[in-house]
């Protein structure tokens, strides 16, 4: 009997909240916890999002690169007979950088791939069910002609 009184003795007591005058922690529901998490998780989409603002300036930036590329080819071609078919590359290549635009022409006329002032740039209808990419017009480019 000794040895029970014992262990009674050595137990600690914690007064619950409502005893000791304390709030103690708030407890959430869990409709409570699920509407904290979508309004941080919709704060944190819309950061991701871009604005209107940025998306016109994106196209506006877009826009003006592909009119640099343009200028670049027409000015390559000088009015000669081929100007109208160089200007294909538009749709072949990426026109969003100007300055990787104007590299990778350069290096198509270093190869020998084409010349804009004397002849037409061939270039096959674009099939739009996937049969022809760009890339398979880009190696006709570099076949031998014949």
């Amino acid at each position: 009997m000794s040895n029970d009184t014992n262990l009674n003795t050595n137990k600690p007591t914690t007064p619950t909240p409502e005893v000791s005058g304390d709030q103690g922690e708030k407890m959430f529901t869990q409709d409570d916890v699920n509407r904290i998490v979508s309004e941080r998780l919709a704060r944190e989409r819309a950061k991701e999002e871009p604005s209107a603002i940025d998306e016109r300036e994106n196209a506006l930036k877009a826009r003006e690169a592909r009119l640099e590329c343009r200028d670049y080819l027409e000015e390559l071609s000088k009015g000669g007979k081929a100007a109208s078919g160089v200007l294909g590359l538009l749709d072949i290549l990426d026109t969003s950088d100007s300055e990787k635009f104007k590299k990778t022409v350069s290096a198509l006329l270093e190869l020998g791939a084409f010349n804009p002032q004397l002849e037409t740039l061939k270039i096959h209808p674009v099939d739009y069910r996937g049969r022809i990419s760009s890339d398979d017009l880009i190696a006709a480019a570099f076949r031998l002609k014949r």
